[in-house]
C-alpha cells in the first residue's frame, strides 16, 4: 500500500511541474513598444511663444557671471536672439527621435503631461530634453534641455529652461584650459507671480 501511495504522490508531483512548464511556454511575448505619441516641434513651439507676446511687453534681461550681475531692458526682437540656444535644438528628423529614449508620464504634483528624452549619443544636439504640457488641453508649458559641446579649447555644458509666456533661462558651465566659468542669462517679461 505504501509502495502504491509513494508511486501517486511522485507521478502527481512530475505531472505538476510538467504542467507548469507548458503554462510557462505558453505565455505571450510582449510586442516592443510602439511609440504612438505625438511628436511636439519644441524650437518651434518655443519661438511661437516669443512671436505671439505682446508688444507692449516688456523684456528683461540679467546675466551673473563669476558674481557680478548686470540688468537691461531689451525689446522682443533682442530676446529671441538670446533664445537662439533653444531654436538651434532640431529635433523634428523622425531619424534623431529614433536615437533618444522617451518616458512620457503624468505629473500630478504640476498638472501636466510631461515627456522626457534621453540619449547616450554624443553626436546629438541635447543629452535631454524635458517637455512639459498642460492637461487636459496638451499646450506648451515648459521645456528643459541639458547640451554639451567643444568649441576649440572650451568645452560647454548648457542647461537650458523656458517657461511659455514667462521666461527662459541658459546657464552655460564653461572650462577653459582646467579654470571653470559660470555664466547665467535670464530674460523674462511680464510680471512674476
Amino acid at each position: 500500500m505504501r509502495i502504491i501511495l509513494f508511486v501517486f504522490v511522485v507521478t502527481s508531483l512530475l505531472l505538476s511541474c510538467s504542467g507548469k512548464k507548458e503554462q510557462n511556454q505558453e505565455k505571450p511575448v510582449a510586442a516592443p513598444k510602439q511609440d504612438t505619441l505625438p511628436y511636439f516641434d519644441v524650437a518651434d513651439l518655443i519661438l511661437q511663444d516669443l512671436i505671439n507676446t505682446e508688444s507692449s511687453d516688456t523684456f528683461f534681461k540679467l546675466t551673473e557671471v563669476s558674481g557680478k550681475k548686470d540688468s537691461t531692458v531689451i525689446d522682443k526682437n533682442q530676446a529671441i536672439k538670446y533664445a537662439s540656444p533653444f531654436l538651434e535644438l532640431k529635433l523634428n528628423d523622425p531619424q534623431t527621435k529614433k536615437a533618444y529614449h522617451e518616458t512620457p508620464f503624468y505629473d500630478s504634483l504640476t498638472r501636466s503631461f510631461v515627456l522626457m528624452y534621453r540619449t547616450e549619443d554624443p553626436a546629438l544636439p541635447a543629452k535631454s530634453v524635458t517637455l512639459m504640457l498642460t492637461d487636459p488641453q496638451q499646450e506648451f508649458k515648459r521645456a528643459d534641455f541639458i547640451r554639451s559641446y567643444q568649441r576649440s579649447d572650451s568645452s560647454f555644458e548648457e542647461r537650458l529652461s523656458y517657461t511659455a509666456g514667462k521666461q527662459f533661462q541658459i546657464v552655460q558651465l564653461i572650462s577653459v584650459n582646467g579654470s571653470e566659468l559660470t555664466k547665467t542669462t535670464n530674460i523674462y517679461w511680464r510680471e512674476r507671480k
